[in-house]
């Protein structure tokens, strides 16, 4: 499978239901990587968007309870069903479903959300390329 997301350095990936940053370069990386295919994401991730679709992408939502206006996967394991996927969030859908070979498309952001903010606990992982800019770091990574 693929990841994207964006992590703040101290492994925050929002603060309540935003993202605690606005980087219009990280949402041209992620609509260049993510137009045009499938993309996955846990219910409070879709609750997040406004729970309205991504345009140009297939949005699927994994929940425990079948969702309206969006196709839902209600069972874990069926999101194998979609290996070129990317999965876009939220932090426990991710922790439950990496695994080793995956790739993980990371923009690293330089800043502190503190504890207040939505931690992930991100995996062993192999750099394979990196670019960074004044305040973050785009990077693709294979998971080890």
């Amino acid at each position: 499978m693929r990841f994207i997301l964006a992590v703040s350095n101290d492994d925050k990936i929002a603060l309540g239901d935003k993202l605690p940053w606005r980087i219009s370069h990280d949402f041209r990386w992620f609509k260049m990587n993510t137009y045009g295919e499938t993309i996955i994401m846990g219910r409070k991730t879709w609750d997040s968007i406004g729970r309205r679709a991504l345009s140009g992408r297939e949005n699927i939502v994994v929940s425990r309870h079948r969702l309206p206006n969006v196709k839902t996967i209600q069972i874990l394991s069926d999101v194998h069903d979609y290996p070129d996927a990317w999965v876009i969030g939220g932090a426990r859908l991710c922790e439950q479903l990496w695994e080793r070979g995956d790739i993980l498309v990371l923009t690293r952001v330089d800043m502190i959300v503190g504890e207040s903010g939505l931690g992930i606990t991100l995996p062993a992982m192999k750099e394979l390329w990196s670019k960074s800019f004044d305040s973050y770091t785009f990077s693709i990574n294979r998971i080890m």
